[in-house]
């Protein structure tokens, strides 16, 4: 009951906004688990403002809000209210036009806001999320067959191209998920590329770090990537967007299988990449892994990534264009040379670029240290 009145307080002294309606929603979630009384509860406050207050409209919206949050599909909630009709019109709530209709369900939410979940849920997240709007636009030179990979990647996953596809794969009675490996040399732009993606197609990713997973104490590791899995579910109901799951340096959990296993280590590596093959089996949603040692992934994962996408060293033209872009003050006559002598990563053309700056700033500007 507390919340219910921390949210009147709010309305009566309008600050209400959607972020304290969802803050009361996880308290009033550790106080009451049933959802049944929870809409009970909401529909008295409802109730309350109506009696007691002006605000006739508040009704509306706070009954709104607290369905949008408990169900991302607003309509699963909505069409019980018999004001549907009213909530449309008067715009507090809108057709569902997210990206993941049919696959975010309302108890997929509802898990996430079981007893004890901290109201700052998504803080949980920072230390390896990074925010679509977050990711800076970087220009990226491919080779011809590499760019068309890429660029079909990219437009695959754009929201209303990415839905079409999750409604054809439901039909087909398949799991919506998509995944993508991409390997090559050191430097070809595997990680940047999935950034640029997610960049495009306004999706935040949620990074794996092997040193997040990997531990010493038996049990933990393999938790912690069941977690990996749960968290990218909790993320993508609350947020009601699917975000992209990033295997970076994935060789570090995908290794080839030991038949006979002598050492803790090697046991622990066969239960995490037995934990990453049943989730991939089932998995719903964007999924990315990049490696340098494609040789070393064991061979179930093969089948378990839709794309497999080799990102070649850059040819002779495609070197010319990072050259010209990243050491423009050169002619380009010497441009053409340093294509043709040096067989270069763009990575690695692009910190010979950070090196020429470094240059530049401590000789050209004339300062040294004070000897």
């Amino acid at each position: 009951m507390a919340s219910i009145l921390h949210l009147i307080g709010k309305i009566l002294d309008k600050t209400l906004n959607t972020n304290s309606v969802h803050m009361a929603l996880f308290v009033a979630h550790n106080e009451i688990d049933d959802l049944s009384k929870a809409l009970s509860l909401s529909r008295e406050a409802a109730l309350f403002l109506s009696v007691f207050t002006n605000l006739g409209d508040s009704e509306v919206l706070i009954l709104s809000d607290i369905a949008k949050h408990i169900s991302c599909n607003t309509l699963e909630i909505i069409k019980y209210f018999p004001f549907v009709d009213e909530l449309l019109e008067k715009g507090y709530i809108e057709r569902y036009k997210g990206n993941d209709k049919g696959y975010i369900v309302p108890d997929a939410v509802l898990r996430a806001l079981q007893k004890n979940e901290p109201y700052d849920i998504l803080q949980n997240y920072q230390k390896n999320l990074v925010k679509a709007d977050a990711i800076k636009k970087k220009r990226l030179f491919y080779n011809d067959a590499d760019r068309a990979d890429i660029f079909r990647i990219a437009e695959l996953l754009m929201p209303e191209t990415f839905r079409n596809l999750q409604d054809k794969l439901s039909e087909m009675h398949y799991s919506g998920g998509f995944t993508c490996l991409l390997y090559g040399p050191s430097g070809t732009g595997k990680t940047e590329s999935v950034y640029q993606i997610a960049r495009i197609t306004k999706r935040d990713v949620l990074l794996v770090d092997a040193t997040d997973i990997k531990s010493k104490w038996i049990g933990d590791s393999e938790r912690n990537m069941k977690a990996v899995f749960d968290n990218y579910r909790r993320y993508a109901a609350l947020t009601g967007n699917f975000p992209i799951l990033l295997f970076n340096e994935a060789d570090s959990f995908m290794e080839k299988r030991c038949d006979v296993t002598e050492t803790w280590g090697e046991k622990e590596d066969n239960r995490l990449l037995n934990i990453i093959l049943q989730e991939m089996e089932t998995f719903d949603g964007i999924m990315f892994a990049t490696t340098n040692r494609l040789g070393a992934f064991d061979s179930a994962l093969h089948r378990r990534f839709l794309y497999k996408i080799e990102l070649h060293l850059p040819d002779f033209e495609t070197r010319k264009k990072i050259f010209r872009d990243k050491l423009s003050e050169f002619s380009e006559s010497e441009i053409e040379w340093m294509s043709k002598k040096y067989n270069l990563s763009g990575g690695q053309i692009e910190n010979i670029s950070k090196k020429n700056i470094i240059d530049k700033v401590l000789y050209d500007s004339g300062l040294g240290l004070p000897l």
